[in-house]
């Protein structure tokens, strides 16, 4: 199980650290910054079935929480409530799973009306390979992946479901290769890994190439991020 993580960029480091409990379930983690005094608290609680009840995250200005709701185990709905200062932002999302090849959630305001974008999920061999966001039966973004045959950083979390705002989705293997388009922009996310002994990413180099309609030249970053690593309970 990841402890902690350390994602460098040109401009910030950002320190997280993952607390879990005798069921090796995350608990609460922890965000700090190179570039200021800043911090991010996320606190997690289950249900007796191990699925996520809720989670709290606490932001340097505003705070939210999401409640999970399961039929037979299976997500439903989740709420998402934003505290007072941006209350007009909570909302709901209502889910549809097919299987475990396609999980579909579309967003509401807190009403349950004018349904807003609707976020498609697609799986083979326990990744996600694709997520399809659309708005009035547009397309508003892809998502592609492609993996390797190596494990996953996060392959024990908890939440199988990737319903959370900041649990990683526990896919199997080791990402390589990403590419997100949307309006006119197209991302391609290069993943350079450096393994353990038992084939865990310790390190890993994103070189991100953005390529944007109408201008010429690419736009380049790379993050790094260095992975340390606890056994489960």
């Amino acid at each position: 199980m990841v402890a902690k993580t350390v994602v460098t960029n040109s401009y910030n480091i950002t320190t997280t650290t993952y607390n879990y409990n005798d069921k090796n379930q995350l608990t609460d983690a922890r965000e700090t910054y190179s570039n200021n005094s800043d911090k991010t608290d996320y606190v997690f609680t289950y249900n007796t079935d191990g699925t996520l009840k809720r989670e709290v995250v606490a932001q340097p200005r505003s705070t939210f929480y999401r409640d999970f709701t399961y039929v037979n185990g299976v997500p439903t709905l989740i709420t998402h409530i934003e505290d007072i200062t941006n209350a007009s932002n909570s909302y709901t999302v209502k889910i549809k799973t097919d299987g475990t090849n396609t999980t579909e959630g579309t967003f509401y305001n807190m009403e349950g009306t004018l349904p807003g974008s609707t976020s498609k999920f697609e799986y083979q061999n326990q990744n996600r390979i694709k997520t399809i966001s659309e708005y009035k039966g547009g397309i508003l973004a892809t998502y592609v992946s492609e993996y390797g045959n190596k494990k996953n950083p996060f392959l024990y979390n908890t939440e199988k479901w990737g319903l959370s705002a900041f649990i990683a989705f526990n896919n199997k293997n080791d990402v390589l290769k990403d590419i997100q388009t949307m309006a006119g922009r197209v991302t391609t996310n290069i993943y350079t890994n450096t393994y353990d002994t038992d084939d865990y990413p310790v390190k890993v180099i994103k070189t991100s190439t953005q390529v944007t309609e109408g201008i010429s030249t690419p736009y380049v970053t790379e993050t790094t991020t260095v992975y340390t690593y606890i056994k489960l309970k």
